[in-house]
């Protein structure tokens, strides 16, 4: 499975799009918005779309402080 970061728009969406048409592997595309996510994947042909699961960070976290 290849792991796309930002997919919902910009760089991370064309490389979703190029792997999509270079590769047969199953694709996970995530992104900050829900809805910007689903709108990008829905935008895939149907034979692509059908091959990439989404999810979405509902909340940034900072790693705790070492000092």
């Amino acid at each position: 499975m290849i792991v796309i970061t930002g997919a919902s728009e910009g760089i991370g969406y064309e490389c979703a799009k190029v792997l999509l048409e270079r590769t047969a592997a199953p694709i996970l595309l995530t992104g900050r918005c829900a809805e910007k996510l689903k709108r990008a994947r829905e935008s895939l042909p149907p034979q692509q779309r059908e091959r990439c699961a989404h999810a979405t960070a509902t909340r940034a976290t900072r790693a705790p402080s070492l000092g």
